[in-house]
């Protein structure tokens, strides 16, 4: 499965207005982008967030103290990556999303998938096919305390001198 954050523009929006427009940059699974891009561009991040699945496991490779956003299907969570975030020194935080399909099936499966019954592979097979989204709410406070650090002009690659 490919799940999406299917409100990915709204989020890179929000976060820019939040952080500034120079400290987002939105990605997605390209298969042109060799595995040490990937690892460059996550142990720059100070704060991932995506989807639940196997993007999760970028905790290996982020730097200590960023903060990694989960956003889960309405109704799942899954209890090991939290675990394994904090064993690799990275913050881990998890949004619920709202159920992306209002069909009689979508209202079905939300209803059915509790907590305790996403632990059933039905129910995390119905759940891992829907797309999440992040509501902007949470978001900002999954990442209240999340502080960029300062940096100077030519960090940030300006070489022009004033």
């Amino acid at each position: 499965w490919s799940r999406r954050l299917a409100n990915a523009p709204a989020v890179v929006d929000h976060l820019a207005k939040r952080f500034g427009r120079e400290n987002v940059a939105y990605m997605k699974h390209s298969d042109r982008r060799s595995g040490c891009e990937l690892a460059a561009a996550l142990a720059a991040a100070r704060v991932v967030v995506t989807p639940h699945g196997f993007n999760a496991y970028f905790v290996t490779m982020m730097a200590l103290n960023s903060t990694l956003v989960e956003v889960y299907p309405a109704g799942y969570t899954f209890p090991d990556i939290p675990i394994l975030a904090r064993r690799f020194g990275v913050k881990h935080k998890h949004l619920l999303s709202t159920p992306m399909d209002w069909t009689q099936a979508g209202r079905l499966v939300s209803a059915w998938a509790t907590k305790a019954r996403a632990t059933s592979m039905l129910a995390r097979t119905w759940l891992r096919s829907y797309d999440v989204a992040a509501d902007l709410d949470a978001l900002d406070r999954a990442t209240a305390g999340v502080r960029l650090p300062r940096t100077s002009n030519k960090a940030r690659g300006d070489n022009s001198s004033s």
